[in-house]
């Protein structure tokens, strides 16, 4: 009898579902309106926007210093960085001193 019961509620549920329609597309688009962007594009932009705000942070000298430490590399490479920069920033002393 349940059983019975079962198929007649499962039969009705199938007839008065036959016309419903849903915009399944409305709702979930088959293709996006605009591809996501790649890795390398984020990467990019990353890069891009660290170049603008790092130098605004931190001192063009000390920046110049640590570009050079880091190709360099290795305990000469700290060293020859720290020179870098505490040259540049001396040079840049003087040079302001001498304009004023």
């Amino acid at each position: 009898m349940e059983a019975v019961r079962d198929e007649a509620v499962r039969d009705e549920a199938e007839r008065s579902a036959g016309d419903f329609n849903v915009d399944v597309d409305g709702l979930f688009p088959r293709s996006p309106d605009s591809p996501a962007p790649s890795f390398l594009w984020c990467l990019w932009g990353k890069l891009t926007g660290w170049t603008s705000w790092l130098p605004r942070m931190m001192r063009m000298e000390a920046l110049l210093g640590a570009l050079v430490s880091l190709f360099v590399g290795g305990p000469l490479g700290g060293a020859m960085g720290a020179t870098v920069g505490s040259v540049a920033i001396e040079v840049g002393r003087r040079r302001t001193k001498q304009t004023i």
